[in-house]
């Protein structure tokens, strides 16, 4: 009989404070965010493996496979629909430790990209072209 009574107290508890089970529709709220890079100019020697790092509101959600920089690549995970901040950061196997891809450790260019989007499609798609002469670029 105490179990019938706290159950139903519980049951209580949620009409009364508005309890709502998820919906269909708010589970739809989450979209598919795709960051696609690719490098330009690479000098000879220097095609290194490397990976991405995908950060929305400062949380690691995604890390692309590994691939050598002379290879077009991609990271994508699910985000929840609205703004949000992003942060792209590049990485490169350099003996043998992943060190980030940036004028800080030697490399020509800095391999990120930050910025606020609004996600609110479907689907949405970024897509960066590291240039080596031209810095890293948003590709429309």
């Amino acid at each position: 009989m105490k179990k019938i009574a706290g159950i139903l107290m519980i049951c209580a508890t949620f009409v009364a404070f508005g309890f709502k089970a998820p919906s269909n529709s708010e589970a739809g709220k989450m979209i598919d965010f795709t960051v696609n890079y690719s490098f330009k100019g690479i000098v000879e020697g220097y095609d290194h493996d490397n990976k991405t790092e995908l950060y929305v509101d400062g949380n690691l959600v995604a890390t692309s496979t590994i691939a050598k920089e002379s290879q077009p690549n991609f990271v994508t995970a699910k985000v929840k629909k609205g703004k949000h901040s992003i942060q792209v950061i590049n990485y490169a196997m350099y003996e043998g430790t992943w060190e980030k891809h940036t004028i800080e450790n030697n490399y020509s260019i800095d391999c990120t990209y930050e910025a606020t989007l609004d996600i609110n499609k479907k689907a949405k798609t970024l897509t960066l072209l590291f240039d080596i002469d031209d810095k890293t670029q948003v590709v429309e």
